[in-house]
């Protein structure tokens, strides 16, 4: 049974089981039928009457000979196919970017802890070079004058 078939199948249980009987009260109300029922039976039929309609719309669309749903859902399954592809890839690509930039961020903070260290040692050095300044100073105040050779009594 093809898809036309079941909407068919489910039009003709619709007409049969709930249109005719209900067409059928309103054209023949009983005696003792208030107008609120009979109102409900006249809303009820104009729902099923659009159901109606909305089936035979699916029923043309399924028997029209220019609509191919089978080349359709090829088409539309190859295109899903493609999408969770180009999905896969994307997200691959997301990954190594994410661990990409992890091993940034390690590498900055390597980077930031060398640098760190090298200033300290420069500072390091900057105050060693600071005390033997000093130093060399204290030296040169405190250093005997330098005395010329005697030259055999020639001066």
């Amino acid at each position: 049974m093809g898809y036309a078939s079941y909407l068919e199948d489910i039009l003709d249980r619709l007409n049969e089981d709930l249109l005719d009987p209900a067409r059928q009260l309103l054209a023949h109300p009983p005696d003792d039928a208030s107008t609120e029922f009979l109102s409900r039976i006249d809303v009820f039929v104009r729902v099923c009457d659009q159901i109606q309609s909305d089936i035979c719309k699916h029923i043309d669309l399924a028997t029209d000979p220019n609509i191919k749903l089978t080349d359709e859902l090829i088409r539309v399954q190859e295109r899903e196919a493609q999408c969770n592809q180009d999905l896969n890839v994307f997200k691959a690509k997301c990954e190594k970017l994410a661990l990409d930039n992890a091993r940034l961020r390690f590498l900055i903070d390597q980077q930031r802890k060398k640098q760190s260290q090298i200033s300290s040692v420069l500072n390091g050095v900057t105050c060693d070079d600071d005390k033997l300044k000093e130093l060399l100073e204290r030296s040169n105040k405190t250093t005997v004058p330098e005395t010329r050779p005697n030259r055999g009594g020639l001066d």
